[in-house]
């Protein structure tokens, strides 16, 4: 089987995602447990350029009738992929929700295994290429992530963008980690990915030294900064893709994980080893 699939997606890991769920999809149609999906290379074939006529970012489909491979490929910039050769079949891929199994409510590795892991094995078929691992292993060396909990704070454009995630803001999240940190006492450090630095900074002057955070990516300063614009400018930006994927990994290689509803969080439960229990703050605000 060999597979080019070229995938709509917005942002990073809303691609990842779809990546992960085409492999799925193309399992259910190969009645297989996974082991049969191999010789697969992605393409991403959306793109954004800026209208002047209208001040605005707008999408460009890149590739949906041919395939050239001059093309700038941004998963490339992290991951090792076959050569595609002319006895690929270019295909479509997943572009449906890419929702965890449950992953709208507090996720429980163990009692929702069934779906998790199987995503994991899938996600182990995507292999980085040799710098992402340099970076992955220069960051990890840096942090004891023995017992640690990880937390994705996403605020910014998020509540404008996403409405039906919940609207949430900084007091959230810092109550759901005092709650955590009540329910774990093993927990000492705390791994935060963030889209601003403001929510950074007010996690180490009440949790000082615990936090633990890449403390060179571009992020936006302030909470109430709009960050769209910010991931449409460096969509093609290697380095943007490659701080991107170092605070992912990051968050995956925590015991615990707090999040809103978010690609991130997904791609982080599912390249994770480690995480044994992630709690949606977009749920547990509901209750």
């Amino acid at each position: 089987m060999k597979k080019h699939i070229y995938i709509a997606a917005g942002g990073i890991f809303s691609l990842v995602m779809g990546m992960i769920y085409s492999m799925k999809w193309l399992n259910s149609a190969l009645k297989t447990d996974g082991e049969n999906i191999k010789n697969i290379s992605f393409q991403q074939n959306l793109a954004w350029t800026y209208d002047n006529k209208i001040k605005e970012y707008v999408k460009i489909d890149k590739m949906e009738s041919s395939y050239n491979p001059e093309d700038l490929n941004m998963i490339d910039f992290i991951f090792d992929q076959p050569k595609i050769t002319e006895d690929y079949e270019r295909i479509k891929g997943f572009t449906g929700p890419c929702t965890i199994k449950n992953s709208k409510r507090n996720v429980d590795v163990k009692a929702d295994q069934s779906d998790i892991l199987f995503l994991r094995k899938l996600a182990r078929k995507l292999k980085f290429n040799k710098r992402m691992k340099m970076l992955i292993k220069n960051e990890e060396e840096k942090i004891n992530f023995n017992n640690a909990l990880g937390v994705h704070i996403r605020l910014t454009d998020m509540n404008g963008i996403h409405p039906e995630y919940g609207i949430l803001n900084f007091n959230d999240f810092e109550k759901r980690i005092d709650l955590i940190l009540k329910e774990h006492k093993e927990i000492k450090t705390i791994f935060v990915a963030s889209d601003n630095n403001e929510s950074i900074k007010k996690l180490v002057n009440k949790y000082s030294n615990r936090i633990k955070f890449i403390d060179y990516l571009n992020r936006c300063e302030k909470e109430s900064e709009n960050s769209y614009e910010l991931q449409l400018i460096n969509h093609e930006s290697k380095e943007f893709w490659e701080h991107g994927f170092l605070d992912m990994m990051m968050l995956s290689k925590c015991k615990y994980l707090l999040h809103r509803t978010s690609n991130v969080a997904n791609a982080s439960l599912v390249f994770s080893d480690t995480i044994i229990k992630s709690y949606n703050i977009s749920t547990l605000n509901k209750q």
